[in-house]
């Protein structure tokens, strides 16, 4: 539902979050026989986490995390852009839930 409506509002934010939330469709809970597909399902959730992604963007382009971070707080403030907000406040909740179900165990 969040991102029908944030796509209201900014499309390309909506479709770019949605892409990379998509292996959360994908996660649930293993039973304690399959021990490696547990683990190996949280080490690829922990390869495409927000944090990851963004570390690896900001290394891609050259930038420093700090340096990011920066930009992200005078895109907030000055323009208005609420892009830090749908990543910290939607993205990453949505991935540490995702983990936490990735190691649960069915009932």
């Amino acid at each position: 539902m969040f991102l029908s409506s944030l796509a209201t509002l900014n499309f390309s934010l909506a479709f770019l979050v949605g892409l990379m939330s998509s292996p959360l469709s994908f996660v649930r809970p293993f039973a304690s026989d399959r021990a490696g597909l547990k683990w190996a399902t949280v080490a690829s959730l922990n390869l495409l986490a927000p944090t990851a992604v963004l570390y690896t963007a900001s290394s891609l382009v050259g930038m420093g995390m700090g340096e990011l971070l920066r930009e992200a707080a005078f895109g907030w403030d000055v323009w208005g852009m609420y892009t830090p907000v749908v990543v910290w406040c939607v993205w990453w909740p949505a991935w540490m839930v995702g983990s936490v179900v990735a190691l649960g165990s069915p009932a």
